[in-house]
């Protein structure tokens, strides 16, 4: 394998860990959003519909997440694969954002306006 191949299987491999580490990251602001907010409980009768619906956005951004990680840890040191993955990775990370600002969005509305 000559030097040019080496590094743009280095150059592959670090684009798709960025996205990784992203993912990995918004999963963590996820959970502790679901947690910090009460959103783990499952208690979903006689709650706000706002709170619902907080709950739902939250569990499927924390799914666009997880799927990106899994699905880049099964990817193998192969260029084109991860040429191949990563539109992917970048379209549900771009799903899991607007699903978590939603989210937020809801959480924001039963704060600010519901339990004051």
């Amino acid at each position: 394998m000559d030097g040019a191949g080496v590094l743009e299987i280095h150059d592959e491999i670090r684009r798709v860990t960025d996205r990784f580490y992203v993912a990995v990251l918004l999963d963590i602001v996820t959970r502790s959003c679901r947690r910090h907010f009460g959103l783990d409980q499952t208690e979903t009768k006689g709650v706000h519909v706002a709170a619902y619906w907080a709950k739902e956005f939250n569990l499927l951004a924390q799914l666009c997440f997880l799927t990106v990680m899994i699905g880049i840890v099964q990817v193998p040191a192969v260029v084109e694969r991860m040429r191949r993955v990563q539109p992917d990775a970048d379209l549900r990370l771009g799903l899991g954002i607007i699903c978590l600002s939603i989210s937020l969005s809801f959480l924001a509305y039963l704060r600010w306006f519901v339990v004051a």
